[in-house]
């Protein structure tokens, strides 16, 4: 009886191939999103300003997506608000994706009402395009707004 040690190890490469190309599937994205800088400061009444960017993750896709990818905001605290410029991107076909240049940016505001609480909170950034969702934290710190005060010199003209 001959065991053909060729025939397991092709058997055994495919299956494995079989494997590890559903799971890719199923949980490697075709983008990402990154936000720089991930933290802002602002005082009650405030905005700050941030850009998220759109890159292609591996392994690339054969095509773009036909779907625009829309940007959001979830977690926000009471009285701020967020809005991106543009809100949305439409990503053509590109035929050899560079993964250092990203494929879409959009400004971010993040703006607070002059009643909002200080504290620090993360606010989750959202980038959706069809059933494809892709997140990342950005943190922002509310601060007390600083008093002002006027002192007065007596002045001697001399």
């Amino acid at each position: 009886m001959r065991i053909d040690l060729l025939k397991i190890f092709t058997i055994t490469t495919f299956s494995l191939w079989l494997l590890l190309t559903s799971v890719e599937a199923q949980t490697v994205p075709y983008f990402k999103i990154l936000v720089r800088p991930p933290f802002g400061e602002t005082y009650p009444g405030g905005s700050t300003y941030t850009t998220v960017s759109v890159y292609y993750a591996y392994p690339y896709p054969i095509v773009s997506p036909q779907n625009p990818i829309t940007f959001s905001c979830s977690n926000l605290p009471a009285g701020v608000s967020c809005s991106f410029s543009p809100p949305s991107c439409q990503v053509f076909n590109i035929t050899q994706p560079f993964p250092e240049i990203p494929i879409c940016t959009s400004l971010l505001t993040i703006s607070t009402s002059p009643t909002t609480p200080q504290g620090f909170y993360t606010i989750t950034i959202l980038a959706t395009s069809g059933n494809l969702t892709r997140t990342a934290p950005y943190i922002l710190s509310i601060k007390s707004q600083p008093t002002t005060t006027t002192i007065k010199y007596p002045m001697t003209v001399v």
